[in-house]
């Protein structure tokens, strides 16, 4: 199966992600990957094979010689990740957890109308997080590529990716086979497959993610700017008042108040030109959770 682990924070955090990573050793035997971001160096990524060797011993020289505020870390017991992507949306690392039962099906359909490709490994195999990289990237934002690439899978699908300005987004699978929890200490916030992993470096529970659930983390808040903007398109769409109603729920529970403020405005704009029955109701609600902030 495998896990990962991220951290935003306002300090260094190797110490955090590289511990929080091998707490996930028992995960996956196969491959072990951090990716970590820093202002002046960028995007950092060094990946191992851990079958032979733990992760410490795989990874020391790494921790001394990475450093950055933003990480990501996977335990693997499959294909190699994080992966560096430089696509339409930017340079990102990712990484996934989960399976995919019709990935060939997925690697088909996306050659015949694409003109791209794919690195093939031993066997012509395809690496899955590569795969779930190449549907994300069909859309115009992290949101919404994250949504549809979680709508074509069949099977499971947690992502976690770490952008080029120190951002860390964490979507948890869309039926909630896999859990996804954040933590929150003094500097910043974690993201973790396994809640002991933030607690044993000081973390306290925070949140964990629901069902296809998306959520921006940076070292001040864990915000919903990227979930509320694809409720707004969803809401012009006259798609369900459900998805409103949670993703209102989840934004008034963690979300900065400025972020929450300028994206319910928006929202609320949204809703109002939305020809939907429900759309009055929605522009309530968000109007009245407006005011709370």
């Amino acid at each position: 199966m495998g896990g990962f682990f991220g951290v935003a924070s306002k300090r260094d955090c190797m110490a955090d992600v590289f511990f929080g990573t091998d707490y996930h050793s028992h995960l996956g035997t196969r491959r072990g990957g951090l990716a970590v971001y820093d202002k002046e160096l960028g995007l950092q990524r060094a990946i191992h094979n851990i079958s032979n060797s733990p992760f410490r011993t795989k990874f020391e020289q790494d921790y001394l010689e990475m450093k950055g505020t933003s990480a990501i870390g996977c335990i693997s017991d499959s294909d190699p990740q994080p992966l560096i992507i430089r696509s339409n949306l930017g340079v990102y690392a990712i990484c996934i957890i989960g399976i995919i039962n019709n990935a060939d099906e997925l690697i088909d359909h996306y050659l015949s109308f694409s003109g791209g490709h794919f690195n093939a490994m031993t066997g012509s195999a395809i690496n899955a997080t590569e795969l779930v990289a190449a549907m994300i990237n069909q859309k115009s934002s992290f949101a919404e590529g994250i949504r549809f690439a979680q709508s074509v899978i069949d099977g499971t699908a947690s992502i976690l990716i770490l952008k080029d300005d120190g951002t860390v987004i964490a979507a948890r699978d869309k039926v909630g086979r896999l859990p996804v929890l954040i933590g929150k200490d003094e500097d910043g916030y974690a993201v973790s497959f396994e809640s002991f992993a933030y607690k044993k470096l000081g973390y306290e529970d925070e949140k964990e993610l629901g069902p296809g659930e998306i959520v921006e983390i940076t070292p001040t808040a864990h915000n919903y700017r990227a979930y509320l903007a694809a409720l707004k398109r969803c809401a012009q769409q006259h798609r369900t008042r459900e998805l409103a109603e949670q993703i209102a729920l989840d934004a008034a529970q963690g979300a900065d108040p400025s972020d929450l403020r300028s994206a319910a405005e928006q929202l609320v704009e949204g809703l109002s030109e939305a020809r939907s029955r429900d759309a009055a109701d929605m522009t309530t609600l968000m109007t009245r959770a407006i005011g709370r902030i």
